[in-house]
Parts: structure tokens; sequence; C-alpha cells
């Protein structure tokens, strides 16, 4: 008997799929339409209506666009008279969707950022420490253009958002078990795919490509995918840890180099970081990313936290290349690359060595000497400053 009446139902049911359907869309835009509106009346931040446009001529007829206050930055790039305007994107004071307003619980509010891209401007390599919103303002950014294209308002005091005919993110890190697939096998894949499916249109946005593996593999990874898709000519924000790709700006002019400030005060018990969370223009300019004051904070044994700190000395002291953040240029960029040069030199005598004492050939002292001295007049110049250096190195192995 329930059966039969079920069937009853869904048989008048199927007669008028088709209004059912229509009537479900028109509820369902109803409701998101009424979500946007609650969201944006009850919000004590601005909000702003964008202006969404696939061609400056477009946007200079519609009335929001005339009264829009769009940024320096855009207002400059108008009077130079790009060819391409419809593709510039520009956001004064963004902020993330989620509303933060703690000033009177806690006097933190959130810190707006401007975000600008534009046809000749449109690769930002963004650096910065640990923690200072480099994610965060990757996220931003993915909010107000996906709600500037639902038809929402935006947060943010103006924006000019071009159409985008997609959204690709590389964005966080985690593994797949489900299908056996390692956290750096993951980050590969989702990045193929950004690869194959990224136009002049589109919107990317990449967070520490290549953290997974090396830092020599990161750096090539990092590096060759920035230029591929800088090829590809699409708005690319690009954040990242590694110092050698904010070279890419010497090599592209259409590549910026934006940073989120923070700076490092003495406080007599260890460096404090203090985060401002704005993004400035340039590379990112402090010597470290402070990660082992952050893991501090985090509820790590106090003797832990030390012992990192002083590995972390250690090994900043003796290879300078490997700070992450370092300052790519300063008063001891001289002497970084003179301790380069002796440890290079110094690795190939130590490989001649190491091959001649596993060598099967049985040389005479007075022949070991005699190649020894043609390798070190042919490898090592007359340099005081170089010889000097190579002799600090072996004292530190040696102290190892």
């Amino acid at each position: 008997m329930t059966h039969n009446k079920i069937q009853e139902v869904i048989d008048k049911a199927r007669v008028h799929y088709d209004s059912l359907a229509s009537l479900c869309d028109a509820i369902a835009l109803i409701d998101m339409l009424h979500c946007f509106a609650d969201n944006v009346a009850s919000s004590r931040l601005p909000w702003c209506r964008p202006v969404v446009t696939e061609s400056y001529q477009e946007g200079e007829r519609d009335q929001g666009y005339r009264n829009a206050t769009l940024s320096t930055m855009q207002e400059s790039l108008v009077q130079n008279g790009s060819s391409d305007r419809g593709n510039v994107l520009a956001v004064r004071n963004g902020r993330h969707a989620i509303d933060v307003y703690t000033s009177g619980n806690l006097g933190i509010d959130f810190v707006p950022n401007d975000i600008f891209a534009a046809p000749y401007q449109n690769y930002i390599v963004l650096s910065g420490i640990n923690g200072s919103g480099k994610s965060t303002y990757l996220r931003q950014i993915a909010t107000i253009v996906i709600l500037g294209h639902c038809g929402s308002y935006v947060p943010a005091e103006d924006a000019f958002i071009p159409v985008r005919d997609r959204l690709l993110t590389r964005i966080g890190t985690a593994d797949d078990q489900e299908h056996n697939i390692s956290t750096f096998m993951l980050e590969m894949k989702e990045t193929a795919f950004i690869c194959d499916q990224a136009t002049d249109k589109s919107l990317v946005l990449i967070d520490e490509l290549g953290r997974a593996t090396s830092n020599e593999d990161g750096v090539a990874i990092a590096w060759a995918v920035s230029e591929f898709l800088l090829v590809k000519r699409a708005i690319t924000f690009f954040v990242t840890h590694y110092p050698q790709l904010s070279k890419l700006a010497e090599v592209y002019p259409n590549v910026q180099n934006q940073h989120l400030s923070a700076t490092a005060v003495d406080t007599g018990y260890g460096e404090q970081v203090q985060y401002f969370h704005k993004v400035s223009p340039g590379p990112c300019q402090l010597s470290g990313d402070y990660g082992v004051e952050m893991a501090g904070t985090c509820g790590w044994p106090i003797d832990v936290v030390r012992h990192a700190k002083k590995m972390h000395s250690y090994i900043e002291k003796n290879l300078p290349e490997s700070s992450l953040c370092k300052k790519t240029e300063g008063p001891n960029t001289d002497l970084l690359e003179l301790q380069v040069r002796a440890e290079r030199i110094l690795t190939d005598i130590a490989k001649h060595l190491i091959a001649m004492k596993e060598s099967q050939c049985r040389l005479t002292k007075e022949a070991k000497r005699s190649y020894l001295q043609e390798l070190r007049n042919r490898l090592v110049p007359d340099d005081p400053a170089l010889m000097n250096m190579m002799v600090s190195i072996l004292e530190q192995s040696s102290e190892m």
C-alpha cells in the first residue's frame, strides 16, 4: 500500500518536473542574494559594489565605474594608455570576506591591503616570513574575485575586477592516502593541472610551490613554473620563501616583487617578531623566516626551542645561502660570494683527493705531489682573501 502511494506521488511530480526544477532554482537564487545582502548590511566594515568588466570601454560606460574611486596605480595605468585595460585587477583596502572586527575585545583589527595586477605587471612574487599573512592575502584575493563574479558586493573600499575564465589555486599541504599520493606528488599534480589549464584570462594563486622537496629542487621547480606561467600571461600571485625568485623581476619586466612587512625586535631575551600584515613593494629583507620563534609559541618544550635556535644559528653562520629569506643586497654580499667560491674549490679538491685515494693506480709520492700542485695552480688563484676563507672553512669543519 505504501509503495503504491509513493509511486503515485512520484508519477504526479514527474509530470511537473520542469516547473519544480525552476522553482528550486529561483528559491536558491533568492536565498543566495538574501545572504549576500544580509552579510553586507550587517557588516561594520565597508563593502563596495565592484566594477566587473571585460573591456575598459564597457566599464567606462557603467555608471558605477564613473562613481568609483580607483587606486592610484590603476589611474596611472589609465593615463599611460594601456592597450589592454580590461585585464586590470585593482582593489583598494580589500579584506577577507570573513568579517573580522575585534576592537571591542582584543583591540585587533584586520589589516586591509590593496591588490593590483595589470597586463604589464601581471606576475606578483610575494614573500614574507612565517605568520606574516601571505596565505590569508591569497585567500582574500580569491574571495573578492569570486564574490565579484557572483554579483555580490565585495569587502573593500573600491574594486575593479576583470572577468576571469577560471580561478586556479595551489594552496595548502596535504596528501591523498586513498589514492596513495604523497604530499609532493599531489603538489606536482595540482601544478601540472594549473600549467595545462591557465590562459591569459585566468587568475592563478600559488602558495609556496616546491616546499615538499629539497631547496635546490624547490627553487628549480618554482622558477621553471614561473617562467611557464609568464608565457601564459595569466594574472598570477606566487607566494614563496625562496629569495632567488625575486630575481625574476630582473629578467622579466612584468614581474612585481611584494612582501608582507614585519620586523624583528631585540627584547634582551631574544628576538621578537612584530607583524604588520601590510603588503609592501620589494622582496622580503629579513634574514630569516623565524619559524623557530613561531614554533616556540605553539607549545614546544623550551629545551627543544633553544636547541633549534642554536642549530639555526650554526647553519646560518656556516651556510649563509641556506637562509630562505635573506637580504638580496647588503654589505656582506662580497663576503658571501667569496665563501661560495671557497666552498666550491674545497669541494673540487676533496673530490680529487678521494678519487686519488680510491684509484687502483699506484702513483708515486712525487707524481701525487706534482698532480696536487698542478691542481692547486688551476683551482686556487693568487687571492689572499680567498685562501683565508678556505682556511676558515677547514677550521670550522674540524670543529664539527
